[in-house]
């Protein structure tokens, strides 16, 4: 009886540090990498070969403001 008084503590440290553990890889594995795509799905691409295309992609640490225009990427990083 003695013995499990003793151990009991160490076991419930280790289990709840092991639950932690799994959540925080849980959480840090579903993080957005940085990485958007932008695709032509359908029609006549050159159509819209007249107008410039500006975005802001914003999170909660990091914002990103962008333009497409004659088929070229700029993008702006504000950290």
């Amino acid at each position: 009886m003695r013995k499990w008084k003793i151990y009991f503590p160490l076991v419930s440290f280790c289990g709840s540090l092991l639950v932690i553990c799994i959540i925080w890889g849980i959480l840090r594995g579903s993080v957005w990498n940085g990485q958007m795509e932008l695709r032509h799905l359908e029609g006549d691409e050159s159509a819209l070969a007249d107008f410039t295309l500006k975005g802001k992609i914003a999170d909660s640490q990091n914002t990103w403001n962008f333009s497409i225009e004659d088929g070229k990427l700029e993008k702006t990083a504000f950290i």
